[in-house]
């Protein structure tokens, strides 16, 4: 023993080499003695001497075939020497002598590891981890395992144990910061990782971790020199290279991530994810050719029997208008995967796009004939249901999903959308809070969770919810453009800076970003600063619409309507938008272009027919310029589309009273009043009774309006006339001279004299 701890000792120095020696002459003065050819067996592993580890333990087990540590210890270096049957061998022979040994089961864990069944690793590992909580093989087996199988949080829990036992273990410190960094926790992982990349010698795997790093934290410079780094130290390991093909596409350089994944598609004969990210993009930026091409470029090996490649195909076929070989494909594509969902929806598409409804309702139906409660088949149904205008039914298969399975957000954050879409915002809060119980940690559901508090009108509790989503996910740009968007609603403007520049930290061009803090120079009425940083925008996204509507909103408020215009049609030529349409269509309406701006809409609508934002807007201009009769049709067409939209309704009494036709009207407006009692609504419903001669009612609704809304001249002078209508001079008098008070038009202001002339 005072030998052992000698050697011990000179292990401790660095002095490996004195160590081996000490003990390689014990055993030559005691040959008999077991225990010292297994300290020599434990010396020369330690070490990485494995050929002469193995020798040394098998000379223990000549002398002693009962030693069981021999036989753990010699299975864990013949699997380092890839000597399988081997460790195999011993594995077995350590069984027989103690089945029940925590060592055994570790060493069964591990072959189970090797052979990547993990959850039968990980269900072995469980049994003795309690027992073996001080054993770092077993521990670090353990926490590797868990992360494997994505279960990142329990991982980092297990392995931070024995962080400090080796802190330059640089596989453990690569698993810690890797856990940290599946749960969104760049910094944290940045600062576990730290350590190894200032050794001085970080392998390339540590180099690549550090690039994914900090393409999460989005500097992207940063990612991009870490995995050049790596690829010149491993240029082979594909790993690395889908991280700088990452790293290229979060860049915007999409051509040198695709050549980036081509290479790691042609190194491999096998199906990668590489071959999937490739296709992937070419089907998201249109290159139907391209991603045909790639597909006859690969080898039968990845073509033969694969759903994806089927759906591919067939999406691209669609893309370039070839229906009919399209659905072909789909529908090998769910012969060899009866429940491929992406095939699924390609399909049932198709169907809808040929007016087949039922045939797409079968697409789904027959995924849920072989399964009832499949989740994806249930929403597809929704799907279809919501693109036939089937609002009700869509949502009854939403909530079916959702009580096939208690737990399951997806159909229940559908149906979160769908309240708050329609403006179900109790019901909205409601489901958002359930969600919350289910997972409070999920930043997600606390994002949507904010979005109902948002819509309820409890902007501080959205912006708390908000808080604790970005404190889970800190790097979550989205997160952070949603909670400065929040507390801009709240006025509170500094730390809606604050946020955004917590987007812009990582992302220094962040387009979203940008355009936020332009918005918020509007909004707090510096209008020269929202400009300079609109054209900012421009510069640094030129290809982007965002800087040009901005520009263009900017513009439109200083009165410069032609400007604004010129903008809008920029922003139109990069991503044509309705929203963008509508707002080019005002900007030159208002520069007195009406043929141009009216023709734009209508050209808009003759290729876009289902435009219903346009086609609204449409309507309202007949209506304004004493067109109301050619309104109509389109309102009419709108509320086939949408019965029960109040909005529509509105508009269409407001076009029956243009036409005198004031009984359609009438029933009109209460429809429309019943749905959503706005301001503006009952000042339509409360202007038709005040011309039938209702003025009690009228009084009382347009006193509501008024009220509600005090700063709308139009609804304090609808006001205003039916208090002179009931003979209630005062207040009629107090309404005019607030109308003469406020910011109103020279037009709005000469009714307010006119009827104050009136006045006895």
């Amino acid at each position: 023993p005072a030998q052992w701890g000698l050697a011990t000792c000179s292990l401790l120095d660095k002095d490996s080499e004195a160590a081996v020696a000490r003990l390689k002459t014990l055993v030559q003065r005691h040959p008999a003695d077991v225990r010292s050819h297994l300290r020599l067996g434990d010396m020369l592993r330690q070490i990485g001497r494995l050929e002469e580890a193995e020798a040394a333990y098998a000379r223990a087990l000549q002398l002693d075939p009962r030693q069981l540590m021999a036989y753990v210890q010699r299975a864990g270096v013949r699997m380092a020497l890839n000597n399988e049957p081997g460790a195999l061998a011993d594995v077995q022979s350590a069984s027989e002598l103690a089945p029940k040994s925590p060592y055994v089961t570790y060493l069964k864990a591990l072959v189970d590891h090797r052979h990547k069944r993990y959850e039968a690793a990980r269900d072995k590992l469980q049994t003795i981890y309690n027992r073996m909580y001080w054993n770092y093989p077993t521990v670090a087996l353990y926490g590797d395992t868990l992360y494997r199988l994505g279960n990142h949080a329990t991982a980092e829990k297990v392995l931070v144990r024995i962080l400090d036992l080796a802190p330059q273990d640089e596989n453990l410190r690569w698993l810690v910061a890797a856990s940290q960094l599946a749960q969104g926790q760049a910094t944290k992982a940045w600062d576990t990782l730290s350590p190894l990349l200032a050794s001085g010698k970080p392998g390339p795997v540590t180099l690549g971790l550090a690039g994914q790093i900090k393409l999460q934290m989005g500097a992207l410079g940063e990612a991009s020199q870490f995995l050049h780094r790596a690829l010149q130290a491993a240029p082979d390991d594909h790993r690395l290279r889908m991280v700088l093909a990452r790293i290229k596409l979060a860049e915007g350089k999409v051509q040198d991530g695709l050549i980036e994944l081509k290479k790691v598609s042609a190194a491999n004969n096998a199906w990668t994810e590489a071959d999937a990210m490739l296709l992937d993009l070419m089907l998201t930026g249109q290159r139907y050719d391209e991603a045909l091409d790639e597909i006859k470029r690969m080898p039968a090996s990845k073509r033969q029997d694969n759903p994806y490649v089927e759906f591919v195909t067939g999406t691209a076929l669609a893309g370039k208008g070839d229906a009919t070989q399209a659905r072909q494909h789909f529908q090998r594509a769910l012969a060899l995967d009866p429940k491929h969902i992406p095939s699924a929806v390609g399909l049932a598409y198709l169907e809808l796009k040929a007016r087949r409804p039922e045939a797409a309702r079968g697409v789904f139906a027959d995924i849920l004939k072989h399964d009832k409660t499949h989740m994806q088949a249930m929403l597809g149904m929704s799907a279809v249901e919501t693109a036939l205008g089937h609002t009700e039914v869509a949502v009854q298969w939403l909530e079916k999903a959702a009580r096939a399975d208690p737990k399951a957000k997806q159909p229940r954050m559908a149906l979160l959308k769908h309240h708050l879409q329609r403006g179900a915002n109790a019901l909205a809060l409601s489901l958002a809070n359930e969600l919350h119980s289910l997972d409070p940690q999920d930043p997600d559901i606390l994002a949507m969770l904010a979005r109902a508090q948002q819509a309820n009108g409890d902007l501080a509790s959205a912006v708390s919810s908000l808080t604790r989503a970005t404190k889970l996910a800190p790097n979550r740009q989205d997160l952070w453009l949603l909670l400065a968007n929040v507390q801009t609603g709240l006025g509170d403007t500094n730390t809606a800076r604050a946020s955004l520049q917590q987007v812009l930290q990582r992302h220094t061009q962040h387009p979203d970003a940008l355009a936020a803090l332009a918005a918020l120079e509007l909004a707090e009425g510096r209008r020269d600063a929202a400009l300079a940083q609109a054209n900012a925008l421009q510069r640094a996204h030129p290809n982007r619409p965002t800087g040009y509507v901005l520009a263009g909103d900017v513009l439109y408020l200083q009165g410069k309507y032609a400007e604004a215009a010129r903008n809008y049609e920029k922003a139109q030529h990069f991503n044509p938008a309705s929203p963008v349409q509508v707002s080019w269509f005002k900007a030159l309406w208002a520069a007195g272009e009406h043929a141009q701006a009216q023709e734009k809409l209508v050209a808009w609508l003759r290729e876009r027919p289902g435009d219903h934002l346009v086609r609204l807007n449409l309507a309202v201009l007949y209506r304004e310029t004493r067109r109301a009769a050619e309104s109509i049709p389109h309102l009419e067409y709108l509320l086939r589309q949408n019965p029960d939209n109040p909005l529509i309704l509105n508009e269409l009494a407001l076009a029956h009273r243009r036409l005198g036709n004031l009984d359609d009207a009438l029933v009109v407006a209460e429809k429309a009043y019943k749905r959503l009692p706005a301001p503006a609504i009952a000042d339509t419903l409360g202007v038709i009774l005040l011309e039938r001669g209702q003025t009690k009612r009228a009084l009382e609704l347009l006193g509501q309006a008024a009220a509600a809304a005090p700063r709308v001249v139009e609804y304090r002078l609808n006001h205003a006339r039916a208090l002179l209508q009931a003979r209630d001079h005062a207040r009629a008098r107090q309404e005019l001279q607030a109308v003469l008070d406020l910011p109103a038009s020279s037009h709005d202001k000469a009714v307010a004299r006119r009827l104050l002339a009136t006045l006895p």
